[in-house]
């Protein structure tokens, strides 16, 4: 659960993937949000509580979706993997609120994660929550508020590989480049304006008539 700072790692065999997509299909009903189980694709290093520095590598690649994209769209780039979506608390029929789940080959480290995700997220169809880049991020199993919200699950296995993120191939992001500074102008004294008015007297003529003029 979310009040939970302690990890419970579980190594599942292959062989417990009909449990996982059994947790993950059913719909799960409950008062609050904040009441529901919560899973991470995160394995940590051990003693490490939860967090950004104490994993050591993400397993899965999950995006969330609350920008109105529609379902099969998000599923369109991955369709050659196996993956599972699931509706998500808030959704409706009218705006389409769900989470996409890819299992990975290998699991990527943790000081390649953020590449890896930004590579595959830059493939992703619609707008994906940026927030699912931490690789400590928590999800909730899948909810329903009552018995009008609607839900819905697919999985989906073309008898394809999973998904592999070549971490080692993927090149660094390239830094912002700092933005440019204005150059900085400096406060002129009275005495200065009046040095600088006095050498244009002597060396500019236009500055001469001027002066005659005034």
């Amino acid at each position: 659960k979310m009040k939970t700072r302690t990890p419970k790692r579980k190594n599942l065999p292959i062989s417990a993937t009909v449990v996982i997509v059994a947790m993950l299909a059913a719909a799960w009903r409950y008062r609050t949000k904040a009441d529901l189980p919560a899973w991470s694709p995160a394995s940590y290093r051990r003693g490490a509580r939860r967090g950004v520095r104490g994993v050591d590598a993400v397993s899965c690649l999950v995006f969330d979706y609350d920008d109105g994209t529609a379902i099969a769209a998000a599923r369109e780039p991955w369709m050659d993997h196996p993956h599972f979506v699931h509706t998500s608390w808030s959704h409706t029929h009218e705006l389409p609120k769900f989470r996409v789940v890819l299992p990975l080959q290998r699991a990527v480290p943790s000081s390649a994660w953020l590449k890896s995700w930004r590579y595959a997220a830059a493939q992703a169809k619609g707008q994906v929550d940026p927030k699912c880049k931490d690789p400590s991020r928590l999800y909730f199993l899948p909810a329903v508020r009552d018995e009008r919200t609607p839900f819905e699950f697919i999985e989906h296995d073309p008898g394809g590989s999973l998904l592999e993120l070549d971490w080692e191939s993927i090149p660094e992001p390239t830094p912002p480049r700092p933005p440019r500074r204005a150059p900085s102008r400096t406060a002129c004294t009275d005495s200065q304006r009046d040095a600088a008015r006095a050498h244009r007297l002597r060396t500019d003529p236009e500055t001469r008539r001027r002066a005659g003029a005034e």
